[in-house]
């Protein structure tokens, strides 16, 4: 099962950066391990790893879409994903302000 908190068909067309999600899935046991690591190293492959920990179930990606970051929580080894964007702050106010005038 997966969960988006953002629904797949919003794509965000045009967009200045890319955006930013956790893919959570259930801690990995023993038995797991391996898949977690082949899945890790495939996040790592593909350039969108930012952070993660394959043992705790979680890795920070970057990707261009929503549904790009369903893709990769369907590829997750586990039969339960969570994926949640992150959102920058920091990065909404800086542009939205506009350049100081000196």
């Amino acid at each position: 099962m997966i969960w988006l908190d953002v629904p797949v068909e919003v794509l965000f067309a045009g967009t200045e950066h890319a955006m930013r999600f956790l893919i959570l899935t259930e801690p990995a046991d023993p038995a797991e391990v391996p898949a977690m690591g082949r899945y890790h190293e495939e996040l790592v492959r593909a350039g969108v790893l930012l952070s993660g920990d394959l043992t705790a179930g979680f890795w920070l990606v970057e990707v261009d879409s929503p549904a790009t970051a369903a893709e990769w929580g369907r590829r997750a080894p586990s039969d339960t994903v969570e994926i949640r964007e992150v959102h920058d702050e920091f990065r909404s106010v800086r542009q939205a302000v506009p350049p100081w005038d000196d």
